[in-house]
């Protein structure tokens, strides 16, 4: 894959949305189906990513990530015909592992140093963000949410021109409304009551209650008002959710995201784009390597923003396009599903300097034996 791309990762803090004007909505259409048009009660996708990252020429200062072998990103999405009086919905369940070493750059000497290493043999834990949403399908409920559930265990540094790193462990879920409109959070914070002696991983390095320090709330916290103005979606969706838009140059697309404790405006806009996939970045499509010719594909930027302002850098992902075509301009029809083939997340304080990319290596649609056996 020649372009190199990315969506949205969303941020903490809490925001009470509202707004009298009317919901502006944005549809969306099941392109993850080769039938666009049905819900698919057996659709079943597995999606299997490697993880890289990509320092750039204009990067001065500041932490880098060296990934380990042990670095994995997998998203696994599968219809839910019924659940709980409610019909036509989709589970989606995403798991992202990072090991390897966090390096300090310093701004005077350009000297590099590691900061700390986790997973693999370090004898610290890797980083692992797993996620599970349940959500509606386009036929019925435009993808509203009904409940997700994260757990968290991150590497993070504190500043920008701080050697620090902290570590965080927690878990929240989020419920939702019957129309969407509402949600209710709660928080659980695994270092809550660590010692100072018990948080020191070593002297640059620190476990952190994100309930001592108010990074989270410790009671409940509601958010109103998700789908007052834009489509509501949870962030956990965010990335699947991108391949059901419709995009054209110099339009945007605005959702309304909610995060652990967060509810921010996304707008989404696309460039077409041929992005070749040969050689060590092709990927495997339901046993065959797709790896001759080019995948027309939409390059997808994801801005987040509140009340206008811009809060956080670009963000990037590709998405193959539901509307193939061969090299003579004749129409081949949804060949790749809108597979997000690759994602760029802006890391640390760095923004497009510094990112970790996720690249598509495998798509199989085929159910694990021990589901297709019932067991």
């Amino acid at each position: 894959m020649k372009k190199k791309l990315t969506a949205a990762a969303l941020a903490a803090g809490l925001l009470l949305l509202t707004g009298c004007a009317a919901q502006t909505v944005t549809p969306f259409t099941a392109y993850w189906q080769q039938n666009t048009s049905v819900y698919d009660r057996s659709f079943y996708e597995t999606l299997h990513y490697s993880v890289s990252f990509d320092r750039s020429e204009n990067f001065r200062s500041g932490f880098i990530f060296e990934p380990g072998e042990g670095c994995s990103y997998t998203v696994t999405t599968e219809a839910v015909p019924a659940w709980s009086g409610r019909s036509q919905l989709y589970r989606l369940t995403s798991s992202l592992t990072l090991e390897g070493s966090y390096i300090y750059v310093d701004p005077d000497t350009n000297e590099e140093s590691e900061i700390v290493a986790f997973g693999g043999e370090s004898g610290n834990e890797p980083a692992v963000i797993e996620r599970t949403v349940l959500f509606c399908s386009p036929f019925g409920d435009n993808l509203e949410p009904v409940r997700s559930e994260s757990t968290v265990y991150s590497y993070t540094p504190v500043e920008q021109d701080s050697r620090e790193v902290a570590v965080y462990s927690y878990s929240y879920s989020v419920s939702y409304t019957e129309d969407g409109d509402e949600a209710s959070v709660t928080y659980t914070d695994h270092f809550a009551g660590l010692t100072e002696a018990e948080s020191a991983i070593n002297e640059n390095t620190r476990k952190v209650s994100v309930f001592a320090e108010e990074i989270l709330p410790e009671g409940e916290v509601s958010v109103s008002g998700i789908q007052s103005r834009y489509t509501g979606i949870d962030e956990a969706q965010l990335l699947f959710a991108g391949r059901g838009l419709s995009y054209s140059s110099g339009s945007a697309l605005p959702l309304t995201v909610v995060s652990g404790g967060s509810a921010y405006t996304v707008s989404m806009s696309g460039t077409a784009a041929s992005v070749s996939c040969a050689g060590e970045t092709s990927f495997v499509l339901d046993g065959e390597r797709m790896e001759d010719g080019a995948v027309e594909a939409v390059i997808v930027s994801a801005r987040l923003a509140h009340g206008g302002t811009d809060t956080g850098p670009l963000q990037t992902a590709v998405y193959a396009l539901p509307a193939q075509t061969d090299a003579d301009g004749n129409a081949q029809g949804n060949l790749y599903f809108a597979l997000p083939l690759e994602v760029r997340q802006a890391f640390g304080f760095a923004g497009t300097a510094a990112e970790i990319v996720y690249s598509l290596e495998e798509a199989s649609h085929a159910l694990p034996a021990a589901a297709a056996d019932g067991e």
